[in-house]
C-alpha cells in the first residue's frame, strides 16, 4: 500500500498543464473512491486537498464526502482538519481561518487543535 500510494502521489504532482491537471484529479479520485481503507482514503485526500487548477473541483468534492463518510468520527474528523491545514495551496491561511470557525471544531479539545492548528 505505502509503495502504491507514494507512487500515486508521483504521479499526481506531474500536474502543469491543464491536461496532466485532469488526469491527476481523476486519477486521484479514482484512488479515494476505490479505497478499501483509511490508508489508501487518506494517501488519496491528502493529494486531492493540494489539488488547484483543473483539479479544484475534485479537491471540493473530496473535502466534502470524506467529511460526510466520518459521519461525527472525532478522530476521522480530526484527520479532516489536519488534511486541508497541510494542504499546499496558496490560500491555506485563509482555508484555516474558516475551519476555525467550523461547528466541528473547538479550541478545547486538544486533538482537534492539534489537527487543525498544529498542522498548519
Amino acid at each position: 500500500r505505502k509503495l502504491r500510494n507514494v507512487y500515486l502521489g508521483y504521479l499526481c504532482a506531474i500536474s502543469e498543464t491543464v491536461e496532466e491537471q485532469k488526469e491527476a484529479a481523476e486519477l486521484a479520485t479514482k484512488h479515494f473512491n476505490d479505497a478499501k481503507g483509511m490508508t489508501d482514503k487518506l494517501a488519496a485526500f491528502n493529494i486531492l486537498a493540494s489539488m488547484s487548477g483543473e483539479g479544484e473541483s475534485a479537491r471540493e468534492e473530496a473535502i466534502r464526502k470524506f467529511y460526510d463518510e466520518a459521519e461525527g468520527d472525532s478522530l476521522v474528523l480530526d484527520k479532516w482538519f489536519a488534511v486541508q491545514a497541510d494542504a499546499d495551496l496558496p490560500d491555506v491561511l485563509e482555508r484555516v481561518e474558516k475551519l476555525v470557525n467550523h461547528p466541528d471544531f473547538n479550541l478545547t479539545t486538544p486533538n482537534r487543535c492539534r489537527a487543525l492548528i498544529l498542522t498548519f
